[in-house]
């Protein structure tokens, strides 16, 4: 059996006692000759930014930005998630941006961002892995919540900052 994460191939150990020897994990990759900084010219201000709409919580980041003195971008969509962008939920301050972009764009956004954030919800997969590994990929600093799912990739301290769900400080 493959599955995408650690706490996938537990889950099926503990609750289907699958056997664990028959289980590989296979892990999430990014085209890293695309997502490269050195192919980006930049001359913005600094930023932060976050991508993606699986099982974010972009009303706990909007809250977050609220308190910081930079710009913050929304790229709140996915080519493939079923979920709605719930950014509309909540009332932007006046340096918040929202939008779509295409992945030329998101990897310029990327490029001039110092920190990329990944706000998520509580969830047992990955959420948020594509916009980890392309951010990683660019050399931006990551910032994610810590959840169930979200485990194989950073190293708390190494090479990302974990915060708990919820945590606007």
């Amino acid at each position: 059996m493959v599955v995408y994460a650690s706490r996938q191939r537990d889950l099926i150990v503990e609750q289907l006692r699958y056997p664990s020897e028959r289980i590989v994990v296979s892990t999430f990759a990014v085209d890293t000759s695309f997502w490269d900084r050195t192919r980006v010219d930049v001359d913005t201000r600094p930023l932060v930014c976050s991508a993606g709409l699986e099982y974010r919580d972009y009303p706990t980041l909007i809250e977050a930005a609220r308190r910081l003195d930079v710009d913050v971008v929304l790229a709140a969509a996915s080519p493939w998630s079923k979920r709605a962008d719930r950014t509309g939920d909540v009332t932007l301050p006046s340096n918040v941006d929202v939008g779509r972009l295409d992945f030329v764009a998101l990897r310029d956004l990327y490029a001039a961002t110092e920190v990329v954030a990944v706000p998520l919800q509580q969830t047992d997969f990955q959420a948020g892995i594509t916009t980890i590994l392309e951010a990683m990929a660019m050399g931006a600093a990551i910032v994610c919540t810590r959840t169930r799912g979200q485990t194989d990739t950073i190293v708390d301290g190494v090479t990302g900052v974990y915060v708990e769900p919820g945590d606007v400080e």
